[in-house]
């Protein structure tokens, strides 16, 4: 063979090794963009769970304040109620649904013994 002329099996192997090559690249660059997709969406999936999750946990604690608000508040009206109707001045009226009634202690009222 002369120096400057190539063979046609050399032109072979070469084309071979080139194709050898670009199926590598194209299937490492496949591998790496599934890769970055399934990080990606396990990242923002797990992020989406842990607010959800913190939502819930601060609805809670919302409906947990509000529940023991409202028995403290029921707590101090039967308590200001019980405390007034024991003062005998006059009766107390109590409204609800456009309802009302009057209220006084027992203690209050003078029984005759007969």
């Amino acid at each position: 063979m002369e120096p400057g002329i190539i063979s046609p099996r050399i032109i072979k192997e070469k084309k071979k090794g080139n194709k050898l090559k670009w199926f590598l690249v194209i299937f490492f660059g496949i591998l790496l963009a599934g890769g970055s997709f399934y990080a990606s969406y396990h990242y923002f999936n797990v992020r989406q769970s842990r607010i959800e999750a913190q939502e819930k946990k601060a609805i809670e604690l919302n409906q947990t304040l509000f529940t023991i608000g409202a028995n403290y508040g029921y707590s101090q009206a039967v308590e200001q109620v019980f405390s007034k109707a024991k003062e005998c001045d006059l009766p107390v009226p109590i409204t609800f649904n456009n309802k009302t009634i009057n209220i006084i202690s027992i203690e209050c009222l003078n029984f005759e013994d007969s």
